[in-house]
Formats: C-alpha cells, sequence, structure tokens
C-alpha cells in the first residue's frame, strides 16, 4: 500500500470510529447509564423507562432494514451525513426533553440516525480498503465499546457535579462530540 493510500486509510479509519462512537455509542449504547436518572427526573415508570430503551432498538431495527436501499440511491455519504446528524439533532433533542412522549419520539429518531451512520459507514469502509477490510473494520467497531467505556467515566462526574441535571448535561455533551464526527466526516470521507 503506497503512502498516500495508508494515510487515507488512517484517516477513514479514525473518523469512522469517532463516527461510531457517537452514532453506536452515545446514541445507543449510553441509554442505560443515562435511564435511572431520566427516570427519576421525569418520574417515568419502569415500563416507560424500559420502553425508551426499546424504542431506541426499534428505531434502528426499522432503518437498518433501507439503509442500504437509501445509501445505493444516494450515496453512501450522504446517508452516513444525514444518519450522523439526525443523532446529533436528536442527542440535543434527549437534552432537553419534557415528556415521555417527547422521549419516544427522539429514541426512534436517534436509533433511526444510528442505523443510517452504520450499514453505508461499514459498506463505504469495506470497499474503499478491500486488502486492510480487517483492520478497518476492527478500528469502525471498536468505536462502540469506546463510548460506553468514555460514558462510565463521564456520566459519574457529571453527576458529581451536575447532579440534577447530570443526564441533560450527559446527552448535551454527546452531541457535541457528535458534531466534531459530522465535519470531520464531511471533510474526509
Amino acid at each position: 500500500m503506497e503512502r498516500n493510500e495508508q494515510k487515507r486509510m488512517w484517516l477513514y479509519a479514525l473518523t469512522g470510529m469517532l463516527l461510531m462512537v457517537t452514532t453506536t455509542g452515545f446514541a445507543r449504547m449510553s441509554y442505560g447509564a443515562l435511564m435511572p436518572y431520566m427516570q427519576e427526573s421525569l418520574q417515568l415508570t419502569y415500563a416507560q423507562a424500559g420502553l425508551l430503551g426499546t424504542f431506541v432498538s426499534l428505531g434502528y431495527l426499522l432503518m437498518v432494514l433501507v439503509a442500504g436501499m437509501l445509501a445505493s440511491r444516494w450515496g453512501a455519504k450522504s446517508v452516513i451525513l444525514s444518519g450522523a446528524l439526525l443523532v446529533v439533532l436528536c442527542l440535543l433533542g434527549l437534552a432537553w426533553v419534557p415528556s415521555f412522549a417527547w422521549a419516544v419520539v427522539m429514541t426512534i429518531l436517534v436509533g433511526a440516525g444510528s442505523a443510517m451512520s452504520f450499514v453505508p459507514l461499514i459498506s463505504l469502509m469495506v470497499a474503499s480498503f478491500p486488502q486492510q477490510r480487517g483492520l478497518v473494520l476492527g478500528f469502525l467497531l471498536s468505536g462502540s465499546g469506546i463510548a460506553m467505556l468514555l460514558s462510565g467515566f463521564i456520566i459519574p462526574l457529571q453527576i458529581q457535579f451536575f447532579s440534577n441535571y447530570s443526564w441533560r448535561f450527559s446527552w448535551f455533551l454527546f452531541a457535541i462530540v457528535s458534531i466534531v464526527a459530522v465535519l470531520m466526516a464531511a471533510a474526509i470521507l
């Protein structure tokens, strides 16, 4: 692999990993850590709190079925960026969610945005670097684990310093990091 191609591969891999941190890790995996605080603040029942997690998965499931078709029609980069932008908007929405009904809408859409990013991103990376697909996919898929690890550090610290608004600040912080990921993806992919 020539030097320019290797540099491009590393840029794509790091950008893709950051997208996975935000669109899969923060958007889908962090809910479990934030749920008890959201439940208390929004006065949700256990059933409602559990349903929000289900709605994230439902939004993901429904969109993952069509994300590949959307990428074929409009291009992988467009769908990846649209999904990542939807995630940003929904993370911001979750930061200011006033009720269960609003949270339902945001969780369904954040799941859908996650799938819109995930499916074409995997395809784009494998197609762009077929000889290095294992390495590239390893970087991408590590993003979810990195996000869970970061959430495990960030959320307890925020609870300590922003006790009444910790979960809202977490969603907001995740949205800010996601904006950085979207801008990087727009410039690099």
